[in-house]
């Protein structure tokens, strides 16, 4: 706890002041370098141009921010923004150094203006973090956890050629598990990607070698190999991916499992993306254990968006053949559908999602038992709406439904959201939440409030208190459970930044205290 206090009270400051500029354009979007550390918030208007270009502040993090296009063409990587002030005029913001965007984003559009190439030539980008998790129980269970977290991208060598990205996470458990009287320690080692990459992502022709995960055949998983994409004419593009499957924690790089896919992408025009960002990808799957079809199958995805609709459809389409055929008894079979629809104007938002996605029984797990696989395939149906009808009122619901394959009873769920901005302070947030489930095993509820303080350098505080309740119907048991959080993530000098969350559970299960913090270093 006193390590906890130290991070909520050390001494912060701000970066130089430089102006808002496009850092991205994918899919459609457009992301900022500036985020809550300029007090930026969902619903803002931003202007490029002298006003030619409109932009809608759709999400922000701490130092990051993604924008829709509302008005005008898109914008050229690179370009001075203006933020509209709550107060309705433009103005210049300070921000700091931008973090990596989570999702990674592919850039596009014409070649970036030469400060934007400065600081793109530093050596390295992305986060070194230590770690440290703990809880103890009441009831005697202790669990204490050590970590090491990289995730790291290179710029390009000298030369213009070569590139390197890392992402890994080292773990050491110590434990005393509930009534053993023994400590349990173990390392964990997982390595996520870790590869070394010939040439622009966007040139003629590239390679990488080394730990691989591609978003167009995220069906293979990591792949220890080699990947090579070729692209030619208006947004057209083949690519290879083949090696050798992980082991399961991700820390070997062999196993006896092959994985080999071909993928054929097309993406909208770049001249053409302010109409709307049209991407599909068609691909060819395989993977082999001992010379025995694992799974062979197709995968093929698009996504478009647009200014105010967005599609995401995803599937696979297995081909049987030997023991495939002869469990299924059929020579194909589609086995996984994802479809997704966004649509929003103004300040109201409706989604609508269809989920078929299920286990997939491979050669590697013949052995297992049936309920594994068809037994447990679900149909979901989601649908989301929010409204924001100010600048700092936000209502979100979330309603679902699940149908179980073996005719049991359907699983369903409810989620309502209040998030308000501005809470008799410019800095201070609030929200509440609560959702209910049932599925005919358990019937619940849980509801929580938290309380946030944005700090000027693009940090927070958080306090939150959450209450959960639920029913095993077959069993007639009730378990209550309720815990209270105090986090905050602060930035500090020199790119170095600190959070920490303290949690303090009561109730029926594992009553006690949880603690994470985290030191981290930023490129």
């Amino acid at each position: 706890m006193r390590f906890l206090l130290l991070f909520l009270v050390f001494p912060h400051c701000l970066a130089q002041q430089e102006p808002i500029k496009v850092r991205y354009l994918a899919e459609g979007k457009v992301y900022l370098d500036a985020g809550a550390d300029r007090q930026l918030q969902v619903g803002d208007t931003v202007l490029i141009r002298q006003g030619a270009i409109r932009l809608i502040v759709e999400a922000v993090n701490s130092r990051t921010s993604l924008c829709r296009l509302e008005a005008g063409p898109m914008p050229e990587i690179g370009e001075v923004c203006q933020w509209v002030k709550p107060e309705g005029k433009p103005g210049d913001a300070a921000v700091q150094e931008p973090d990596a965007v989570q999702a990674e984003p592919v850039e596009s559009g014409p070649s970036p203006p030469k400060s934007m190439r400065e600081r793109a030539k530093k050596p390295l980008r992305g986060s070194v973090a230590l770690e440290y998790a703990a809880f103890q129980s009441d009831l005697g269970e202790d669990r204490a956890q050590q970590g090491l977290r990289i995730n790291l991208r290179s710029t390009e060598d000298q030369s213009g050629s070569f590139s390197f990205r890392i992402r890994t996470r080292t773990r050491f458990y110590d434990e005393t598990p509930f009534r053993v009287e023994r400590n349990l320690e173990r390392t964990e080692n997982r390595i996520y990607v870790a590869y070394v990459e010939q040439g622009r992502p966007d040139a003629r022709f590239h390679w990488a070698l080394g730990r691989i995960l591609d978003a167009d055949a995220a069906s293979l998983g990591p792949v220890d190999g080699l990947r090579g994409r070729v692209t030619w004419g208006q947004g057209h593009g083949f690519s290879f991916l083949g090696g050798l499957q992980p082991e399961w924690e991700y820390s070997k790089f062999s196993s006896d499992i092959q994985k080999y896919g071909m993928v054929y992408t097309f993406d909208t025009p770049k001249a053409k993306v302010s109409s709307g960002a049209w991407h599909l990808a068609i691909g060819a799957m395989g993977e082999y254990l001992d010379g025995e079809v694992n799974r062979e199958y197709v995968t093929i995805q698009n996504r478009y968006q647009g200014t105010h609709l967005g599609l995401f459809q995803s599937l696979e389409w297995d081909v049987n053949r030997d023991w495939r055929k002869d469990v299924t008894g059929k020579s194909s079979q589609l086995t996984n559908l994802f479809l997704r629809a966004d649509w929003r104007t103004g300040g109201l938002r409706f989604g609508l999602q269809y989920d078929t996605r299920k286990n997939v029984r491979t050669y590697e797990l013949l052995t297992e038992q049936e309920q594994y696989f068809d037994d447990l395939f679900r149909r979901g149906l989601r649908a989301t709406l929010s409204y924001k009808w100010s600048r700092h009122d936000l209502i979100y619901l979330n309603v679902g439904q699940r149908e179980r394959e073996d005719g049991s009873e359907d699983a369903t769920t409810f989620n309502l959201r209040y998030n308000r901005t501005h809470f008799f302070h410019r800095q201070l947030g609030f929200n509440v939440s609560g959702s209910q489930f049932q599925n005919g095993l358990s019937d619940g509820h849980q509801w929580g409030a938290e309380w946030t303080w944005q700090i000027p350098a693009g940090g927070d505080i958080r306090l939150g208190y959450t209450v959960s309740a639920y029913d095993y119907l077959s069993q007639a048991m009730q378990r209550e459970n309720n815990w209270l959080t105090l986090a905050c993530y602060w930035p500090l000098r020199r790119h170095w930044f600190i959070s920490g969350q303290f949690e303090q559970h009561n109730g029926d299960e594992l009553p006690g205290q949880r603690i994470f913090l985290q030191l981290g270093y930023r490129f």
